[in-house]
């Protein structure tokens, strides 16, 4: 009989960052996530850029001062593995102090794979038995794509006792089993509309980035031009830093952004989004760019793609920042304008080409 795989953790994944002099303390969305908190599941979902891993590390701040015991685990590519994913949730909730057996995880190991069930009940009965208010904070659960693991965590959502909260921060909304929770009203649920800065909040973080030069006209114009955006905010004051001409350079963002004037917003929009879209969903981007609102029926005129309403909804469950018009039916609204990037292309060709990349801001 070989021996039980053997995960070797990185206590690293199990550590929150540090935010200690966190630019913005996010007051209102804190004081949102505390009125609930007898609810089994927070989901708090945005894109990349979105304050959501510092937000989760504020709370987690309040949650211990108050006290509450918090287990946290960074997932990564690596974690979508239901052997690493049950050891590191084992090797987290130990470290916030459940009295979980040392060999808890493998039950689920030396049975090669099959009773993710018995691990499932000795975990909810450490549960039961722990005496203060537990977190679990699952961060980037877009790496997830097992069904095995994901109906882990519809199951340990059910069963576990009244002390026990899951937290998961996403770009994406996990296929999780939701209904349940919403229909005993255990589910709260945390958008990019939610994540986005106030105003106040976006004044404060360029004041706390020593942008001292801005007048607050100024300042309410590159809120709106990133609509509250923290990654957006980050890069301007980057920009902003370089310049005491602040009226050129929202002009300039304003008209449009390209890779000459603002390399790290093509890089960081690279990265964050358009590494993850195919030809056929930048080609829809591309043609509907100009629209400020916009739904399946306009898209589809546009585009002449049948798909455009299948397209709409992707976009809105990943966060590409699409939000849904309040009391509009079916409409949508880029949350700010489309911003175009020019990137260079020719994965296929192997020549340097330059391709137009929209998204909506």
């Amino acid at each position: 009989m070989s021996d039980p795989p053997f995960t070797l953790v990185i206590k690293t994944k199990l550590a929150p960052p540090r935010v200690g002099g966190a630019l913005v303390r996010r007051e209102q969305i804190l004081a949102a996530l505390q009125t609930r908190p007898h609810d089994a599941l927070t989901l708090i979902l945005g894109p990349g850029g979105s304050g959501k891993t510092v937000l989760c590390a504020l709370w987690r701040q309040q949650l211990v001062i108050s006290g509450c015991d918090v287990a946290w685990y960074n997932l990564g590519a690596e974690d979508d593995d239901e052997a690493q994913f049950v050891d590191y949730i084992a090797a987290s909730l130990q470290s916030a102090g459940l009295a979980l057996g040392a060999d808890a995880a493998g039950l689920y190991n030396r049975s090669g794979g099959k009773s993710l069930d018995a691990f499932l009940a000795v975990l909810v009965n450490a549960l039961q038995q722990h005496e203060r208010p537990l977190y679990l904070m699952l961060e980037d659960f877009h790496y997830i794509r097992s069904s095995a693991i994901t109906h882990f965590i519809d199951k340990l959502a059910a069963l576990a006792p009244p002390n026990f909260h899951l937290v998961i921060s996403s770009r994406v909304r996990p296929s999780l089993d939701l209904v349940p929770l919403r229909v005993k009203n255990q589910l709260s649920e945390f958008s990019f509309s939610d994540l986005r800065f106030t105003l106040e909040e976006s004044m404060s973080f360029m004041r706390n980035q020593r942008i001292d030069h801005l007048t607050p006209t100024q300042l309410r114009t590159l809120h709106q031009l990133t609509d509250g955006w923290p990654a957006g905010l980050q890069l301007a004051a980057f920009s902003l830093r370089k310049t005491q001409d602040a009226d050129a350079y929202l002009r300039r963002f304003t008209e449009t952004l390209t890779p000459s004037r603002d390399h790290s917003l093509r890089d960081y929009l690279s990265e964050c989004i358009s590494d993850h879209l195919n030809d056929e969903e930048l080609d829809f981007l591309v043609r509907t760019s100009a629209c400020r609102r916009f739904n399946r029926a306009l898209c589809e005129q546009i585009t002449g793609n049948e798909r455009a309403g299948e397209l709409l909804e992707k976009f809105e469950a990943e966060h590409l920042f699409l939000l849904p018009i309040l009391g509009g039916g079916a409409g949508r609204s880029g949350s700010l304008r489309f911003a175009c990037a020019a990137a260079q292309s020719g994965a296929q060709t192997g020549e340097s080409e330059h391709s137009l990349i929209w998204v909506a801001l």
